[in-house]
């Protein structure tokens, strides 16, 4: 489970990134973290992660007391965690396959299980036969689903999304929004940050919105849903 209680976030320079958020998020949600840019949706994600510490108030993730934890420790965190990034982040001098063997590599996995790994996290993402190229042979669609399956090669339980969709056209987009939701079907937990309003229609889950660091709106799967049949002029409850 990830817990945020009552989290603050101040920069040196004054900035006040999260202000007074606190958040459940429960093992195999889907959750979609909408705002403006400058909301705060990257430094949630961020501190989530262990790459920024709050300034006030605490923050649980998959049993470890994040606020807490020492530098040194962070690792233990993060092999629990996939981090997608909007930029994909892909080292254009490597092949495919090393990007994502590379995630696996660090941890000293055997030669046998990387391969293995490699080749079934591909498969999820619909990329087995690019596994020889490089990212300079892909589209912006696929160097994404690379940079997905980079995430997901070591089983990750929880799966963090910064605005992954947000350099691709709407018909790529979508097709990663599917591949995310197909991941979470799977039992990973995955936050997806977005401003695309679109996303929420198509596929509906819960939503959580930021508005200058504080959580403006929290709504359910079901709420969504039936926001969704009230414009239709349906009647149904779910």
């Amino acid at each position: 489970m990830i817990l945020l209680d009552k989290i603050s976030k101040q920069y040196k320079d004054g900035t006040k990134a999260l202000q007074n958020v606190s958040i459940e998020v429960e093992p195999g949600e889907f959750v979609y973290l909408r705002g403006k840019n400058g909301s705060g949706k990257s430094t949630l994600l961020k501190i989530l992660f262990g790459q920024e510490k709050v300034s006030r108030g605490r923050v649980s993730v998959s049993g470890y007391d994040v606020t807490l934890m020492k530098n040194n420790r962070i690792h233990e965190l993060r092999r629990k965690m996939g981090f997608v990034f909007q930029d994909f982040q892909l080292l254009q001098y490597k092949t495919v396959y090393e990007n994502i063997a590379y995630v696996l590599e660090v941890t000293d996995h055997p030669v046998d299980e990387i391969r293995h790994r490699v080749v079934e996290a591909l498969e999820t993402v619909g990329l087995k036969h690019k596994v020889f190229d490089y990212p300079s042979n892909c589209s912006g669609g696929e160097q994404q689903r690379i940079a997905i399956a980079r995430a997901i090669v070591h089983n990750p339980t929880i799966l963090l999304a910064d605005e992954p969709t947000g350099n691709l056209d709407p018909h790529t987009a979508y097709g990663i929004l599917k591949l995310l939701h197909k991941i979470n079907q799977s039992g990973t937990t995955v936050i997806m940050a977005t401003h695309d309003q679109s996303f929420l229609d198509k596929i509906p889950s819960r939503i959580i919105e930021l508005d200058n660091g504080f959580v403006s709106k929290d709504r359910s799967k079901n709420h969504t849903m039936l926001l969704l049949s009230s414009r239709m002029g349906e009647q149904y409850v779910i």
